[in-house]
């Protein structure tokens, strides 16, 4: 009985969590919402392995400084990536969750298709501004790749590596940020019939 009780609990945290973009519509998800679904997933996963290597990291070269009087020499710099790591993973899930700040109430005190149109127009700003940073971020990893550019610290790390976790974060909030444009524009349409 307790186990049933479980395994119903765990299935309907799954089902919730799987697709919060249109859980409110109570409508079957569209291809790329089950795609940006499996996609915020693996990066809430990714970030939370980023998250203890950094929490280790860092814990290791207190003790270290603490107790032996040494050293590592290498935590700042690699926490600089995980960090940035973080906060470029971390723009997608925010969003993906609307934890991001609004004036809600606001939005809350109009009508449902006008709050979703000014939603619209908010995410699509968003997204060219994503995509911008994106192109931009892009052609940074490039040039850091063809010209051989990498760190001037101990480990010489080549910056083309820590600089693609601002492409993938940029990309995946982009897809993202299009999910919730297209769950807006259904939601409209079916709030119009």
């Amino acid at each position: 009985m307790q186990e049933q009780l479980d395994h119903n609990s765990v299935q309907q945290t799954s089902n919730i969590e799987s697709d919060k973009i249109t859980q409110s519509l109570r409508i079957a998800p569209t291809g790329i919402e089950r795609l940006t679904s499996k996609v915020v997933q693996l990066q809430c996963v990714f970030s939370e392995i980023v998250l203890v290597v950094l929490t280790v990291l860092i814990a290791a070269e207190v003790v270290c400084r603490s107790f032996f009087g040494f050293s590592l020499l290498i935590v700042e710099e690699i926490a600089g990536y995980l960090l940035l790591t973080l906060v470029f993973l971390g723009m997608g899930i925010a969003t993906y969750e609307n934890a991001l700040f609004r004036v809600e109430f606001i939005i809350n005190a109009l009508p449902e298709n006008i709050a979703e149109f000014l939603l619209i127009i908010y995410r699509l700003l968003c997204l060219a501004f994503t995509l911008i940073l994106f192109q931009q971020m892009c052609l940074l990893v490039i040039d850091s790749y063809k010209k051989g550019v990498s760190a001037a610290t101990i480990l010489a790390t080549p910056l083309f590596i820590p600089q693609l976790a601002l492409v993938i974060g940029a990309a995946t909030l982009s897809l993202i940020l299009v999910a919730q444009i297209v769950n807006s524009l259904r939601l409209i349409k079916r709030n119009l019939r």
